[in-house]
């Protein structure tokens, strides 16, 4: 019989005529190893069945697997209270200081009253944001600027509206933001750009506004680069609400290479051109410009569009790693909107864009104070 069996399997004898047929295995996508079952039934015949092998990947399937835990940085809490509590004086006096550095002169008419120094107003301008006030609140603290020497004249509480819609101030703010950014230039490596919209009728009612085409999509657009450690903004402008995002990179960029070392750029889709990646390329800096669905290899005169083509290619896991660093200037505007405010008061458009300017400034005086506390950053401005 053990013969007769041997020679059954060696496939001398017809099979199908003797045994029944064996259950096949069915074509699976991931490999399994089956082994073989045979036994004899009273009448003689013989079955064989192949059945699964459990495998150490199957076992491990029907484990339960705990999810992966979120990698959380925790905050120093004694030191981030004490910089709340004292904010409020501590940016008087680095707002002093900031414009202090500032080689700007007053120039006035020989007759009447002498001009208001321009520090003074820009030093207003500054407080009042950072306070959040209305003007007729903002007396008060004009005449506590004076008396701590932070100011050398006393002007009513309206004429700082009168500051605000001065087109002088505008370049000297944009100076300003990058001079305020300036004590952490040693340690921040890593930026991003992006733009957000500001708010410009926060007490309309919206039934007025409903009506009116131009007044409902009326608003300011602020395109920032900030640091993706300390989330300070380095170069900001300031424009209306119908810009485009991807001019505004190369003008930007120009600014902050002058003072800052970048080694990384990232941004999103509306940034991604072939001009902009090569501009990135000439500051020194490794592009990470999200490519859109339709890119094309195709250099086209900017060698560095396909280097970063081709990285983002072979090495997707590596880009997209470094790209999400670009989520921490969406962190800039929500400190900005949420701390301070997310709206301008000012009627103006040239107002408006002064009064966004001093939005950013008052941004980069709180986070200089919360690490002079939390990091111990000595604070030390620069022209």
């Amino acid at each position: 019989m053990a013969k007769f069996k041997n020679s059954i399997e060696k496939g001398k004898y017809h099979i199908d005529k003797l045994i029944q047929k064996p259950i096949k295995p069915k074509k699976q996508r991931t490999r399994k190893i089956y082994h073989k079952l045979e036994w004899k039934k009273p009448n003689g015949t013989i079955l064989i069945e192949y059945k699964p092998q459990t495998t150490i990947n199957d076992l491990n399937k029907t484990k339960y697997k705990p999810k992966k835990q979120k990698i959380k940085y925790p905050r120093n809490r004694k030191k981030y209270f004490e910089a709340r509590q004292n904010h409020w004086n501590d940016s008087i006096k680095l707002i002093h200081e900031l414009i202090k550095m500032l080689n700007i002169k007053t120039y006035g008419s020989r007759r009447g009253r002498p001009p208001i120094p321009i520090k003074d107003k820009i030093f207003l301008c500054i407080q009042k944001v950072l306070r959040g006030v209305t003007y007729d609140s903002h007396a008060q603290l004009i005449e506590l600027a004076y008396y701590k020497n932070y100011t050398t004249t006393i002007p009513r509480p309206h004429s700082v509206a009168d500051f605000m819609n001065e087109i002088q101030l505008t370049p000297i703010l944009e100076r300003l933001v990058t001079m305020s950014a300036l004590p952490v230039a040693h340690f921040e490596k890593s930026f991003s750009i992006d733009s957000t919209g500001i708010s410009t009728f926060d007490k309309s009612q919206w039934i007025k506004i409903r009506l009116d085409y131009k007044k409902h999509r009326d608003y300011k657009k602020l395109h920032a680069i900030s640091g993706n450690r300390t989330n300070i903004i380095v170069a900001a402008r300031v424009t209306h609400g119908t810009q485009a995002d991807s001019p505004m990179l190369t003008p930007l960029l120009d600014i902050a290479k002058e003072k800052f070392n970048i080694k990384w750029f990232c941004a999103d889709k509306a940034y991604s051109s072939r001009a902009n990646t090569q501009a990135v390329t000439e500051a020194g800096a490794v592009p990470f410009l999200m490519p859109k669905k339709n890119f094309k290899t195709r250099s086209k005169g900017f060698p560095a569009w396909n280097k970063m083509i081709r990285m983002f290619r072979k090495q997707e896991s590596y880009f997209r790693q470094f790209y999400h660093k670009r989520s921490n200037v969406e962190t800039s505007f929500a400190m900005i909107k949420r701390r301070i405010s997310n709206s301008v008061s000012s009627k103006n458009s040239v107002a408006q864009i002064n009064e966004a300017l001093c939005l950013v400034i008052a941004h980069n005086i709180l986070v200089l104070i919360n690490s002079m506390y939390c990091d111990q950053l000595e604070i030390k401005f620069k022209n």
